[in-house]
C-alpha cells in the first residue's frame, strides 16, 4: 500500500518541490533586490558556483546571493536525488 502511494505521487511530489524551488530561489531574488537582473541571475543560479568564483565576486550582494543559493541548491539536489532513489527501489520491487 505504501509503495503503491510512492509509485503513484512521485511525479507530483517531484512538481512540488521544483515548484519550491523555483519560489524560493524567486524570494531569495527579490529579498536580496537584485530585481533589475532578474533573469541573468535565476538562469545562474541552477548550478553550484566553487568558492573561487564566490571569492572573485566583488559585488557583495551577489556574493551573498550566490552563497546562499548554492545551499539551496544542494539540499534540492540532494533531496530529488533521495526522493528518486526511494522512487526507484519501490518500482524495482513490484
Amino acid at each position: 500500500m505504501v509503495r503503491d502511494a510512492i509509485i503513484h505521487y512521485y511525479p507530483y511530489v517531484l512538481v512540488v518541490f521544483t515548484l519550491l524551488y523555483l519560489l524560493l530561489k524567486s524570494y531569495l531574488i527579490v529579498s536580496r533586490k537584485l530585481t533589475d537582473e532578474y533573469g541573468f541571475l535565476m538562469m545562474n543560479s541552477f548550478k553550484i558556483h566553487s568558492k573561487q568564483m564566490l571569492r572573485n565576486t566583488f559585488n557583495e550582494p551577489h556574493k551573498r546571493f550566490f552563497k546562499k543559493s548554492n545551499n539551496i541548491n544542494k539540499v534540492f539536489y540532494v533531496s530529488v536525488l533521495a526522493v528518486t532513489v526511494v522512487y526507484m527501489v519501490m518500482y524495482a520491487t513490484l
